[in-house]
């Protein structure tokens, strides 16, 4: 790594912790959580993913509503105070969770650690806007630690719940998030200058053309500025195809391929695996392509993973392997899309906007929460089946914006 990208990972070391175990937290439960469910009241496959749909389509709805919140609260309360409030929602969530056994409090609980997640990751990726240097690997090294996070907590709660009673996954976050906490007052003594409020020089950048890019500070101008209006649309489709796939596939690979729970889990993790490696090296490519090409790439690779998953009561390998290639389709389309946010809006505007796109992505995963339970009624690779049908429309669209020009 050249001296620029060491000096990064050192900048951007007291972020990195809250990062991985925020998200560490949030994918352990909710990938597992249906699984949870069925275990804890011993219900059938069918009655678990309907029990889930409505409890995760209502957190996932509140995660889309309070994205834009979670980032403009991290510029007025500042970034130490955002990850202290994270830390506290997450807390109170895992504690209602452990005390009660209503499918209301379990909706309250997860839509407060999903608004908990939007915080740290809004915190974050506001902290790397206001960065004067390597943006793009910076992204990168934000969605590596989310691939980190991702896959060690989906894998440990599986675990845990194949030889341990499933409230005692609650315990190990309650234990996990303490020790995050020591960690990040730790490693918040070496770099406290990441953690200001204030932006620095707002100086408009260059592009991947070498023009400057001319910049409004007003905040509902960056919806007009080029790729911003598309983003949202693409970044709805990619939530959507995520949460129909995430909805059901511990489900699916418990109940219908038969797998271990633990096993279940280290599939469900493992994919996430790839952003640890790849998003880094897309935040550095992203440097030498042009964006439309990163997009076409992210969708192109999108569309594969779609097409084997939907593949899945063929064999194993389908169900594996879709789950693998579509953690890099989106791996390479949202560093992309989330760094090119960061060059084109000021940094005043960042919060706003990447808080308005990830809402659209959260919005579609509010959706594939609700509407799975109905495809999978009918097959259970029925959600599957339908990612297919989202993804083409998505991969043409982005080649329209390619040759367009007009997003």
């Amino acid at each position: 790594m050249s001296g620029s990208g060491s000096k990064s990972v050192l900048e951007l070391s007291p972020v990195l912790i809250p990062y991985v175990l925020g998200f560490f937290i949030f994918r352990g439960f909710f990938s597992n959580f249906p699984l949870y469910l069925q275990l804890k009241f011993n219900l059938t496959d069918v009655a678990a993913v309907q029990m889930w749909g409505e409890i995760g389509s209502v957190a996932f709805f509140f995660g889309a509503i309070s994205r834009l919140p979670a980032g403009l609260i991290s510029d007025r309360l500042g970034r130490i105070r955002s990850f202290a409030l994270a830390y506290t929602i997450y807390i109170l969530a895992l504690l209602l969770i452990y005390f009660t056994d209503m499918s209301i409090y379990y909706m309250i609980a997860l839509s407060s650690i999903r608004f908990g997640v939007n915080t740290f990751a809004m915190t974050g990726r506001a902290i790397v806007s206001t960065s004067n240097r390597d943006k793009g690997l910076k992204n990168g090294l934000l969605s590596a630690m989310v691939g980190l996070g991702s896959f060690s907590g989906p894998f440990l709660f599986a675990f845990i719940l194949d030889h341990y009673p499933p409230d005692t996954i609650v315990v190990v976050a309650l234990v996990i998030i303490l020790s995050d906490i020591i960690l990040f007052v730790i490693m918040l003594n070496s770099m406290p200058r990441l953690f200001r409020k204030i932006y620095p020089d707002d100086e408009p950048e260059t592009d991947y053309t070498g023009v400057k890019m001319v910049r409004s500070t007003e905040l509902t101008s960056a919806i007009f500025l080029p790729g911003i209006r598309s983003g949202f649309v693409l970044f709805a489709s990619a939530g959507l195809i995520y949460g129909l796939v995430d909805s059901v596939y511990s489900i699916y690979g418990y109940n219908v391929i038969g797998l271990q729970l633990s096993i279940v889990g280290l599939i469900a993790g493992s994919g996430s695996l790839v952003q640890i490696i790849w998003a880094p090296i897309v935040g550095k490519l992203y440097d030498y392509v042009k964006d439309d090409n990163m997009r076409v790439l992210g969708w192109t690779i999108s569309l594969i993973a779609t097409i084997l998953i939907a593949l899945s009561k063929f064999g194993l390998v389908f169900f594996i392997l879709g789950f693998f290639v579509l953690s890099f389709g989106n791996s390479t389309y949202f560093t992309m899309e989330i760094t090119r946010i960061g060059r084109v809006v000021s940094k005043s505007q960042f919060s706003f906007i990447f808080g308005i796109t990830a809402s659209m992505s959260i919005l579609g995963t509010a959706i594939a929460s609700y509407i799975a339970p109905y495809f999978y009624r009918i097959i259970p690779e029925g959600t599957f089946i339908l990612t297919l049908f989202i993804s083409i429309p998505s991969l043409l669209y982005s080649l329209h914006m390619k040759f367009s020009k007009k997003a």
